[in-house]
C-alpha cells in the first residue's frame, strides 16, 4: 500500500491587510468534519467552487499525511449531513510570492473575522528557512487551536 503525500505547512494569524493588496479571485471554501480523532488524525470533505472531496489528514502540525479523492457532488452533500455542525467556511485567495503561494484564508460564518495565511513546502529544512512577509502577524503553526478542525468544533481561539 502506497503511503499517503505528506503536506507541510507554515501558517500564520493576518491583523490587517497590506494596503494596496489585490485579492484575485476567492475560492469558495465550505468543509465538514467527519472524523477528529484526539490525536489529530481527521477526516473531512470539502467543497471548493465547484468540485468536491474526501480528505484524511494524518495527525501533526508542521506536517503530516494527506490522501484526498474527488467526490461527486451529491456524496458530498450526504456526507455533509453527517457532520454534526463541524463547519467551516472561508474564502481562500492565492497570492504569489517569489517560489510560493500564500493561500489566505478569510473565515465566514461562525469563524467571521478571523484571516489565516498558510505557505506549502516541499521539505521541512524549506520550511524552516522561509521568511515571511512583513504583513504576516503570529505564526500559529503549532497551535493546535488554529487548525481548522479544531475550530470547526470549538469557533475561534
Amino acid at each position: 500500500m502506497k503511503t499517503p503525500p505528506i503536506e507541510i505547512e507554515r501558517k500564520w494569524l493576518i491583523e490587517k491587510l497590506p494596503e494596496g493588496l489585490v485579492l484575485p479571485p476567492a475560492n469558495v471554501i465550505r468543509q465538514s468534519y467527519l472524523a477528529i480523532d484526539p490525536a489529530g488524525t481527521v477526516v473531512r470533505v470539502r467543497q471548493k467552487n465547484d468540485k468536491y472531496f474526501l480528505t484524511m489528514k494524518g495527525a501533526g502540525l508542521l506536517s503530516r499525511h494527506e490522501a484526498e479523492m474527488e467526490l461527486q457532488k451529491a456524496d458530498f452533500e450526504q456526507f455533509m449531513t453527517l457532520s454534526n455542525g463541524r463547519d467551516v467556511e472561508k474564502n481562500r485567495y492565492c497570492l504569489p510570492f517569489g517560489e510560493y503561494t500564500i493561500e489566505l484564508d478569510i473565515f465566514s460564518g461562525k469563524l467571521s473575522g478571523l484571516m489565516l495565511a498558510e505557505v506549502e513546502f516541499k521539505d521541512i529544512a524549506t520550511a524552516k528557512q522561509f521568511s515571511p512577509p512583513v504583513w504576516f502577524g503570529k505564526e500559529v503553526t503549532t497551535f493546535p487551536e488554529y487548525t481548522n478542525a479544531a475550530m470547526a468544533v470549538r469557533g475561534l481561539p
